[in-house]
């Protein structure tokens, strides 16, 4: 079973891949890397000087279902799209041999969440503590489909061999 340590981690190595592509393209600037309040991940300044605090999501699943989880809830707290304070989240999308990154305005997502809220599935799953064990709580996120052309933008970062 995949411990809370190794999704942190996971986390981690994707935020890694993120902030090295951010740092080799001429349209952004990050002004932050980081951060460790939960509230967002970087802040990056594009070439027309607009600041954007960035969320990074890494996604191992995405690819074979088809969907983006959105987390509102975590360990019986709100969390994810409840509270985060950032402009945009990078959704990235693990593949065989890439990283699709999708760039998703946090207020187009909250308003697709609440225009379509009826016709949105809930995936629930397990909490987990460091060791892989179950804590009695529960995890819950918005299943949104990556064809619902809720992202603005989309790249892909090529794995290194």
């Amino acid at each position: 079973m995949i411990t809370q340590t190794e999704i942190f981690k996971y986390g981690l190595y994707i935020e890694s891949i993120v902030i090295d592509y951010l740092q080799n393209v001429k349209q952004y600037k990050i002004l932050e890397k980081y951060n460790n309040d939960n509230k967002y991940d970087l802040i990056i300044q594009d070439t027309e000087n607009n600041v954007f605090k960035v969320e990074i999501k890494g996604d191992r699943q995405a690819y074979i279902t088809n969907n983006y989880y959105i987390e509102y809830i975590s360990h019986d707290k709100p969390s994810g799209i409840n509270t985060t304070k950032s402009d945009i989240i990078l959704y990235v999308v693990e593949h065989d041999e890439k990283y699709i990154v999708y760039w998703i305005y946090i207020n187009n997502l909250k308003n697709y969440i609440n225009n379509n809220y009826n016709n949105i599935k809930i995936g629930k799953s397990k909490s987990i503590d460091c060791n892989g064990n179950f804590n009695g709580k529960y995890n819950y996120g918005y299943l949104i489909k990556i064809n619902s052309n809720i992202h603005y933008f989309c790249n892909d970062i090529i794995k290194s061999k």
